[in-house]
C-alpha cells in the first residue's frame, strides 16, 4: 500500500516537472520567436493621414516625384497611366537606361513600394535622414540604416544631426521605441518649415499609395453596388424558396 502511494506521488511529481518544463521551453521559444520575428524598425513609425479622395495631393505628390524622385527611382508600372502621365511620369524621363550608380546600388522601382512598406513607413523615412560623413552620401537614415540613398528631401527640410548621447535600444517587448524627433535634431533650416515639409512629405506618400494601386477608388465604390446587388438577390432568392416550398407542403 505504502509503495503504491510512494509511486503515485513520485509519478505526480515527475508530471509536475514534466509540465514544468514543457512551460519554460515554451517561454523560451515565444521569446527568442519575439526578439528574432519582431518588427525590425529601430523607431516608432510616424502615422500619416492620406485619402484617396485627395486629388490634389495626389496631383502634387505625382509633380513632386517627377521632379525629384525620378532623377534616380523609376515607376515603370505607371507606364499608361493618364494621371502620371499628365504630370510628367513618363518612361522617357525614367532612368531605366543609367547603368552606374554609387557602389553599384541600383535604386528599386517605386510603383508598388507603397504595398510592400506602408504609408507610415514611406512617410517615417523621408522624415528620419541626419548628416553623416562617413556616408558615402554624406547622410544617413534612422529607419535605413546605412542607406546608399541621399538625402533628396534635404533642400526643403534642412540638415538634421543625430544625438549624439541619445541610442537606440529596441525593446523586447511593447512599443517603446523612440521617435525620429527624439533622436535627431534640426541644425540647419531649409526652404519650408517643419509643417510644410509634413504637407509635402504627406502628398508624396498618397502618390506612392496611389500609385501601387491605382484603381482602389473605384474598386472600392463598384463593391458597394456588388453588395447591395447581392442583398437584393437574397431578398429574391429567398422569397422564391418560400413559396416554392410552401407549394410542396
Amino acid at each position: 500500500m505504502s509503495g503504491s502511494v510512494s509511486g503515485s506521488g513520485s509519478g505526480s511529481v515527475g508530471r509536475i516537472v514534466y509540465f514544468f518544463c514543457i512551460a519554460v521551453f515554451v517561454m523560451a521559444t515565444l521569446l527568442i520567436s519575439n526578439a528574432v520575428f519582431a518588427d525590425e524598425t529601430p523607431i516608432t513609425l510616424e502615422h500619416v493621414n492620406i485619402s484617396a479622395r485627395d486629388r490634389a495631393s495626389i496631383l502634387r505628390g505625382a509633380k513632386l516625384f517627377a521632379g525629384t524622385c525620378m532623377m534616380c527611382h523609376t515607376a515603370k508600372y505607371l507606364e499608361n497611366n493618364k494621371f502620371a502621365r499628365e504630370s510628367g511620369i513618363t518612361l522617357d524621363k525614367m532612368p531605366i537606361n543609367q547603368k552606374e550608380w554609387l557602389m553599384n546600388v541600383v535604386p528599386p522601382d517605386l510603383s508598388l513600394e507603397a504595398r510592400v512598406r506602408g504609408a507610415d513607413w514611406l512617410y517615417t523615412y523621408m522624415h528620419s535622414f541626419y548628416k553623416d560623413p562617413s556616408r558615402p552620401t554624406g547622410f544617413n537614415n534612422l529607419l535605413v540604416p546605412n542607406t546608399m540613398m541621399t538625402n533628396i528631401f534635404a533642400a526643403m527640410q534642412g540638415v538634421q544631426e543625430r544625438e549624439p548621447e541619445r541610442e537606440i535600444i529596441t525593446p523586447i517587448f511593447g512599443d517603446n521605441k523612440p521617435h525620429y524627433y527624439q533622436v535627431l535634431k534640426l541644425v540647419q533650416s531649409g526652404t519650408q518649415t517643419p509643417e510644410e515639409f509634413d504637407d509635402t512629405t504627406r502628398d508624396l506618400v498618397n502618390f506612392l499609395v496611389y500609385a501601387s494601386d491605382p484603381h482602389a477608388r473605384e474598386r472600392k465604390s463598384i463593391g458597394i453596388y456588388v453588395l447591395l446587388f447581392l442583398a437584393i438577390f437574397f431578398v429574391i432568392v429567398y422569397a422564391l424558396k418560400k413559396l416554392i416550398w410552401k407549394k410542396i407542403k
